[in-house]
């Protein structure tokens, strides 16, 4: 009787042992199938990651970088050390605009008709513009006198950096450039903008605009009808509305509608979907010269979403235009000007012009010709 009892028990022991022995090797199977699962996801992950790296690589290889070094961008040995304190936590980028009616050049032999220094608050994505006056009097680094679209039309873009950091007190380095193709290209790709015209408004735009359809290559619907109202403009004809400088106040008016069309560009853009900020990469990076790198390119797309225009304005605020001749806007107090730009860039309210600016200013008070001879 026990003999048999004992054998049961071990059959029991038996059966017992090969139920757990099949269950361990299920899990141990179960735990396999997972791993591989992951291993194939994290594969397809690095993949898509290196797939986007090397397209974006190829995208920015098409891109005019700029041949120097951001190092290499000269600043006032005397700058003052509130604008080196203010200035961190924000990112400062130069943004030109060129009439480059052929398409090719961008940082030398065009008139930059665009000039913006464009501030972002890395914190909160706060962004401000401020318009520099393209016929703006400036004294470039080795003391020369010229107006600032002529100084990158004979000096190119590096010198055109330098210039405004030097009459500026600003310690710029970044910089885009665009021609006139560039902007119509993103401008259709995002549908076109809605802006408000008066009648002279539309006048004008037509003017220019059979010039930017034939010079760029633009798909258009070329003239607008010419009333006052909401205007549904495509890219070559938004281009042409940010040229008008001959209604209302010459540059001043012409440097608003500039900054009109970028803010609701970046309004549109926010709201773009991947498939067409890709399209945009892929259309407009060889209509670019920049010195940003890829990576930084890519971290300002990553948090657009963020950025928000706060406010815009233009330099200089105080100035005299010279009458007749070579047209020239002269700072009326180069000083003050520069005092008021750091205020609203920066909010620095610490901000002393340096030495270099004060003579500078001194300069063209003493040389401002309002009314040359013809």
């Amino acid at each position: 009787m026990s003999s048999n009892l004992q054998k049961d028990e071990k059959g029991v022991q038996r059966r017992k042992h090969g139920r757990q022995a099949r269950e361990a090797a299920k899990k141990k199977k179960k735990k396999m199938v997972t791993l591989v699962v992951v291993e194939v996801i994290i594969l397809f992950i690095v993949a898509g990651a290196a797939f986007a790296y090397f397209y974006m690589q190829n995208l920015w290889d098409k891109t005019e970088t700029a041949d120097f070094r951001k190092e290499d961008i000269a600043t006032n040995p005397d700058l003052p050390d509130s604008v080196k304190e203010r200035t961190k936590g924000y990112r400062t980028i130069l943004f030109f605009g060129v009439d480059a009616r052929n398409n090719t050049e961008l940082v030398k032999g065009v008139n930059a008709d665009t000039d913006i220094i464009c501030t972002i608050n890395e914190d909160t994505g706060e962004i401000k513009l401020v318009s520099i006056l393209r016929d703006t009097y400036l004294e470039t680094t080795d003391g020369k006198h010229e107006k600032l679209t002529d100084i990158y039309c004979h000096y190119g873009v590096q010198e055109a950096i330098q210039t405004i950091n030097r009459n500026l007190d600003l310690n710029i380095t970044d910089y885009v450039t665009v021609n006139w193709k560039a902007v119509g290209d993103t401008i259709n790709l995002l549908g076109g903008l809605d802006i408000e015209l008066s009648s002279a408004e539309a006048g004008a735009v037509n003017d220019y605009v059979g010039e930017v359809i034939s010079k760029t290559g633009l798909v258009s619907d070329g003239k607008i009808e010419e009333y006052a109202g909401v205007h549904h403009l495509d890219g070559a004809q938004a281009v042409s509305y940010a040229r008008v400088r001959s209604v209302g106040l010459h540059d001043v008016r012409r440097a608003e509608r500039q900054r009109l069309v970028i803010s609701l560009m970046l309004s549109k853009a926010k709201s773009a979907g991947l498939g067409t900020l890709n399209d945009i990469c892929n259309t407009v990076f060889p209509e670019v010269s920049t010195n940003i790198t890829l990576s930084e390119v890519v971290s300002l797309m990553t948090d657009i979403s963020s950025y928000e225009i706060s406010d815009s304005g233009m330099f200089p605020t105080q100035y005299q235009d010279q009458q007749g001749g070579s047209f020239f806007v002269y700072c009326n107090d180069l000083i003050d000007n520069v005092i008021e730009l750091h205020q609203f860039l920066y909010e620095n309210e610490a901000y002393t012009p340096s030495a270099t600016v004060k003579k500078i200013s001194q300069y063209i008070d003493d040389n401002k010709v309002l009314n040359p001879k013809s």
